[in-house]
């Protein structure tokens, strides 16, 4: 009686435990995103978590290309194990070789010897035989087809990732890095288009030349103008944006662009007067070089 009841304590312990070491944060693709990359001496790079990561999350990292089913063989694998909740828009870095790096970074297998030539990087979690794919960022200058010859240094798209979404290829440059002096706050949905454009990365062939790299990123409630020229985000900036409008628009003691009426000899306008003239008073709009509907 008493050597069962110890039994089953024990195994509901030793279950707990179990669940506790093991516990992650599933990844998806889209919730990272790579923000730096270096190929020259030493290998780094850099990535943002979107999501917070619990404790104990593992995220891993390669060069080894994609040949449609599986990995290449040889190159490096770089382990991160999150020694402790990580919040989201937090940017993790890797320094080959560097007293920099925390112990939550392990160099599972290979040298960390990304190609001055051009190479990639591939982030997933699981296992080599069986990763799920969150992100890849290519420095050849375009992804290789199911029907090219692969080696270590080429890879198709990951299985699972889109091209120009969560595959980035850009031209070769031995480093990529986000522009320090670029915004960091935006909403979600523009952070993450930020990082697929080339634009907003440095490209040099020079190491550690302004290598920086910001410490986080953060993102805000809003929402996106007309095809996304413009966010709205409520409450972070001391100022008030107006512009002009066309239609009809409330509330109703706005000004509009309708045409005015012909009072007197004057043209008077105002929304309630009665009738328009659209010889004498007409309204007219026109856009020139520097005017762009932007919301």
């Amino acid at each position: 009686m008493h050597s069962t009841l110890k039994f089953g304590i024990l195994t509901t312990v030793l279950f707990g435990l179990f669940f506790l070491t093991s516990s992650q944060t599933v990844l998806s693709p889209g919730d990272v995103s790579l923000v730096g990359y270096a190929s020259d001496s030493p290998d780094a790079f850099a990535l943002v978590t979107w999501v917070p990561l619990e404790a104990g999350t593992e995220i891993l990292f390669t060069d080894k290309g994609w040949n449609c089913s599986e990995f290449t063989s040889g190159e490096s694998v770089i382990q991160f194990t999150a020694e402790n909740p990580i919040d989201a828009g937090t940017v993790l870095e890797y320094y080959h070789g560097d007293e920099v790096n925390s112990t939550e970074w392990d160099v599972l297998s290979g040298g960390v010897v990304f190609s001055s030539g051009g190479d990639q990087i591939l982030v997933f979690q699981g296992t080599v035989g069986s990763p799920t794919m969150l992100y890849a960022l290519d420095l050849t200058g375009g992804f290789e087809t199911c029907n090219d010859t692969m080696d270590s240094k080429t890879s198709t798209v990951p299985t699972g990732l889109v091209e120009g979404e969560t595959a980035i290829t850009w031209n070769h440059t031995d480093n990529v890095f986000y522009r320090p002096w670029y915004s960091t706050s935006a909403t979600l949905e523009t952070l993450k288009e930020w990082m697929t454009m080339e634009k907003r990365f440095i490209h040099t062939n020079s190491w550690r030349q302004n290598y920086t790299l910001p410490t986080s990123f953060r993102a805000l409630n809003g929402s996106r103008g007309y095809k996304n020229y413009t966010e709205y985000i409520p409450g972070t900036a001391p100022c008030l944006f107006l512009s002009a409008h066309d239609g009809q628009l409330e509330p109703s003691d706005i000004d509009d662009r309708n045409d005015g009426c012909l009072v007197n000899g004057e043209c008077v306008w105002d929304k309630t007067c009665s009738p328009q003239n659209n010889s004498t008073c007409r309204a007219v709009v026109k856009n020139d070089e520097n005017t762009q509907d932007i919301a």
